[in-house]
């Protein structure tokens, strides 16, 4: 039964060249546009930050005692020296943030990117 198939199949696409390969190309899109959504779907839904435990994902700010302002970024040595210090965390990483001006005409105007 699938011997007489498969040739059936074999003889209309070598009758209907055009519509075979419109055929393909039609399977292979559907099957690059499934690939394509699981790929988003599990890159947004399932892995949404790109680390694997992100309960377990802290982050740490310092505190200047004599003029009481509190979440200061942390320095880059003072990263370095608690990432080389640590022993509570698997790891330690740093990041920075940035302020951008928004408008030449107000420096007073400023964004904050965290």
């Amino acid at each position: 039964m699938i011997r007489f198939a498969v040739a059936h199949g074999l003889r209309w696409l070598r009758r209907r060249p055009t519509s075979s390969v419109i055929s393909v190309l039609c399977l292979a899109f559907g099957m690059a546009l499934c690939a394509v959504s699981w790929a988003s779907i599990d890159a947004v839904l399932r892995h949404p930050y790109g680390i694997g435990a992100v309960d377990r994902v802290a982050m740490f700010w310092e505190t200047d005692r004599t003029s009481g302002r509190e979440l200061i970024e942390v320095s880059w040595p003072d990263a370095r020296d608690w990432q080389q210090r640590s022993r509570s965390f698997e790891a330690l990483a740093a990041m920075g943030s940035s302020v951008r001006r928004v408008s030449r005409v107000s420096p007073a105007v400023l964004l904050r990117q965290d």
